[in-house]
Order: C-alpha cells, then structure tokens, then sequence
C-alpha cells in the first residue's frame, strides 16, 4: 500500500513538472507572438495569467521580469508612464526576492540597474541618484556574468545612452550587442524568442541612425529571414529604409 502512495506521488510530481514546463514554453510563445505581431494587449494578458502562478525557482520569477522589462520599454515609448511605474514596481519587487536567494545573480543585478533607468526615463531629475546606482548594478552583473545574454545586452544599453563624457561608448556598445547575439546563437536560444528579433532590430536603428543605411537594412533583414511575419519590420522600419536608399 505504502508503495503504491509513493509510486502515485511520484507520478503526480512529473505531471506537475511537466506541466510548468509546459506552461512556461507556452508563454514564451504567446510573448513572441505578441511581439511580432505588435499585439501588446495579448502581452498584458500573459502577464496577467503569470502574476496568478505560485512560482517555485529564481528562473520563474526571472522570466517574469524580463516579460515586464519588455512591456515596461513598450510603455515608456507610448508615453504611459502611469503604467509604467505600475509594472516597474511589480518588477522591482520581484528582483528583490531573486536577490535575497540568489545575492550573486548577475541577471537580477542586471534587471536592477535597468529598472533604475526606467525610473530616470519617466523622470530625468531622477538620474542624480539613480544614474550612478544603476551603472553600479549594471556593471557589477557584468563581472558576475559576462556571458549572460541580458547582462550583455544591459551592459551595451548602458554604454549606449550613457554620455561619453560620464562613460559611454557607442562603439563599444554596438560590439556588446553583437556579442550578445553571438552568446544566443550559440545558446540555441534564437527560435521563438523575441528578445533575439529586438536586438537584431535595435542594431538596425542605430546603424540608421548612425545613417550606415546598408548596415540597417541588413539587419532588417536578418530579423524578416528568422520571422518573415515580424509586422514592425516588415511594415514600418524595412519600407522606410528601402524608400530611403532609393
């Protein structure tokens, strides 16, 4: 009798595990499909559905952030910064959590120091105490993790809108972002993922803004090679390109 309960037990176990993983691929797919459709209602509501669930490792809670650190960016760039403060709160607090078990996290040190800069994008008078605070973070998760896809990424974004005079680098930062695709390729971590299809389409932008126009639209392309339905490149910033090349 007793072996029958711990056969049983066992076997709920793996049905559960393999349930969160299950539940986690699933929206990791609603989130690229949201993302490349432009389809950012269907993100809150993902959000929405993963704030319910009881979340049992650092890389639950983390992948959560980062599903925020997505939507943050999308409504600082709507000017909804009402919202924004909302979901950076939700965000914060759970960098915190990560951080208490997992004080060494490079990737929550990251999220931290990104945050920070989220708070001086909705209020500039803010980047007196938070500048150097989220430098601080950010570069610390460098050291503690260099080959982290999100601290590279972070690391790059840092040296990209930082002023020289205060640090940055664009060329440098331009060098940290390739790396930080190169680091997913080799990861195995480009299919389905949407934050593969940003950094290819940050890259873009800036060689456009860089006015290296070739250098843009090959990035474009390499983002409508990997996802041929990327509506925001496909629609938007690939036809404005090509009239502007003609």
């Amino acid at each position: 009798m007793e072996r029958k309960k711990y056969l049983l037990l066992i076997l709920l176990l793996s049905v559960l595990e393999i349930s969160a993983v299950y539940a986690r691929t699933s929206y990791r797919e609603q989130i690229y499909q949201a993302y490349i459709t432009g389809d950012m209602e269907h993100w809150k509501q993902v959000l929405d559905e993963m704030e319910i669930l009881t979340f049992s490792s650092a890389d639950q809670q983390l992948e959560l952030i980062h599903y925020y650190y997505g939507y943050i960016a999308f409504l600082l760039n709507q000017e909804r910064t009402k919202e924004a403060k909302t979901y950076i709160e939700k965000g914060e607090k759970l960098i915190r959590e990560v951080l208490k078990e997992q004080p060494e996290s490079g990737e929550a040190h990251a999220f931290k120091g990104s945050y920070g800069s989220f708070k001086i994008a909705i209020n500039k008078i803010k980047a007196v105490t938070l500048g150097p605070e989220s430098m601080k973070q950010i570069n610390k998760a460098y050291k503690l993790d260099p080959t982290n896809v999100q601290v590279v990424a972070d690391k790059a974004n840092l040296l990209y809108y930082t002023p020289g005079i205060i640090g940055g680098n664009k060329k440098e930062a331009i060098n940290l972002y390739k790396r930080a695709i190169s680091l997913m390729k080799e990861k195995n971590e480009t299919e389905k993922n949407w934050f593969y299809l940003n950094l290819l389409t940050l890259l873009g932008q800036h060689a456009e803004a860089d006015n290296d126009l070739t250098g843009a639209a090959e990035y474009y392309r390499k983002a409508l090679s990997k996802e041929p339905g990327f509506k925001w490149v496909k629609e938007d910033l690939h036809p404005d390109l090509l009239r502007k090349l003609h």
